[in-house]
Order: structure tokens, then C-alpha cells, then sequence
């Protein structure tokens, strides 16, 4: 009894120093050793869920970013990245098609082929997708120069003149021509409407979104021309306009 008393007392002693040796500051290393998962999303039967998961590679300052699918109950966990490598913001459609962005355009996912399909081809990169109910329509915002409006070799041509013409430089004579770490170049922010169907896409003038030369707040981002699920908010000069998600597609 005695030695087994002495022993478990030496042994609660090796414990507390172990554990107190392995105290440390929390380092910039194990930050970049935590996972990120981020923008969950439920099907419409509410029978899915979609994630992404951003791994970061430190040594080589990258971010890796997966995107996953599983019931709701957690089962039959899968990873769409292995089919489409560097997919991300994944999003349903009212049917449960799993659709997808991979540099800066839209692909479908079929979980019977376990394969993705193309759905746009737009030179000037799709952002902030919302599909119409049937399926048919999309529409994102762009980047587009205002005299090329959706046509994509005009957009190609001004972008690599630009990028390789003898003279690099931008005159900006309006200010602020840089908010935050958003800058505005000659380019204007567009919504663009999408057939899936007839393949044609139109820019929408009455909804081009127009940007204030100084940013109202950091945190809202109103200027961002992000689209959120339900409404689109614009920022006019002196009112915010908000229109409902169906007025879109009528």
C-alpha cells in the first residue's frame, strides 16, 4: 500500500510537468495549421449541405480550398475538388444541381457521373452568381469596360492593350479613385443576365451599378456590388434601391 501510494503520487508529478512543458505561446505557425470551414449552404429539400474547407501551406504562403458535400446527418461526406481543383463558393439550385465557381466561371455538378459541366464561358469572369428557379437564367456581376458592355473580344482587346501597351499608366480624375483595397479602374461593375438555355448574355443597363468616389464604411461594403441571396442593393447617389431576387428573372 505504502509504495503504491508513493507511486501514484510520482506519478501525478511526471503528469503536471509534462503538461506544464507543453505550454507555449500560440504561434503563427499553428494558426496556419488550423482548417477554415466557411460558406455552408443547404439544397432546397434541405437533404445537402455544401462547405469549403481552406487549408494554408505557410512555406509556400498558399491557401488551399475544398470544397465538400454531405447529407445532413453528416454521412456520405464527399470532395467535389477533386473533380473541379480550385472550385469554390458552391451554391444549389431549386432542383438541388450542385453548381459551382472555377476560374471565374460556373460549372454544374452531376453526383450521378461525378462530373462538372461548363456553364459559362465569359471572358470577364462571373461573380456573385444567383440562379433563376427553372434553372434557366443566372445572373452575376462583371468587370466590364463601358464602351465593350458583354462583348467578350472587345473586353480581351482593351484588357491586353492595357496590360502590354508602350504606355503604363491610368490617370484617375476623380477622387477617391481607391477604396480600402478595392480599386476602381476604367472598368465599371455590371449585372449581367445569362441563358442558359439560348446561350446569350445581355448586361442589364437599368441595374448598372454606380459607385460612389468615397466609400461610406468599411464594414458594410455597400460599394462592393456584392449580391446577396434575396436582394440586390445598389448604391445611388442619395438612396439605396433594394430589388426583390424576382424581379430579376421576369
Amino acid at each position: 500500500m505504502f509504495v503504491k501510494k508513493y507511486f501514484s503520487v510520482f506519478l501525478l508529478i511526471v503528469i503536471s510537468v509534462s503538461v506544464n512543458a507543453q505550454k507555449r505561446a500560440f504561434t503563427i505557425e499553428d494558426l496556419y495549421k488550423v482548417n477554415n470551414v466557411s460558406v455552408p449552404v443547404l439544397s432546397n429539400s434541405g437533404e445537402k449541405i455544401a462547405f469549403t474547407v481552406s487549408e494554408s501551406d505557410l512555406p509556400k504562403g498558399k491557401s488551399i480550398t475544398t470544397v465538400y458535400v454531405m447529407n445532413k446527418n453528416g454521412s456520405s461526406l464527399i470532395s467535389v475538388s477533386d473533380k473541379v481543383p480550385g472550385a469554390h463558393s458552391p451554391f444549389w439550385s431549386s432542383s438541388d444541381d450542385l453548381y459551382l465557381i472555377n476560374k471565374g466561371q460556373v460549372y454544374k455538378y452531376s453526383f450521378e457521373t461525378n462530373e462538372p459541366v461548363q456553364v459559362t464561358d465569359f471572358y470577364a469572369g462571373v461573380s456573385d452568381p444567383i440562379l433563376s428557379n427553372d434553372g434557366r437564367y443566372i445572373a452575376f456581376t462583371a468587370e466590364l469596360f463601358p464602351e465593350c458592355g458583354t462583348d467578350n473580344d472587345c473586353n480581351k482587346r482593351l484588357d491586353e492593350s492595357s496590360s502590354n501597351g508602350p504606355v503604363q499608366a491610368y490617370i484617375a480624375d476623380e477622387l477617391l479613385f481607391r477604396h480600402w483595397t478595392d480599386y476602381k479602374g476604367e472598368k465599371e461593375s455590371y449585372l449581367v443576365l445569362f441563358d442558359t438555355k439560348e446561350k446569350n448574355i445581355k448586361p442589364l443597363p437599368a441595374a448598372m451599378f454606380w459607385q460612389e468616389p468615397i466609400c461610406l464604411a468599411a464594414d458594410q461594403n455597400l460599394h462592393s456590388h456584392r449580391i446577396a441571396e434575396y436582394w440586390l442593393m445598389f448604391l445611388l447617389p442619395k438612396r439605396i434601391l433594394q430589388i426583390p431576387r424576382t424581379q430579376i428573372f421576369t
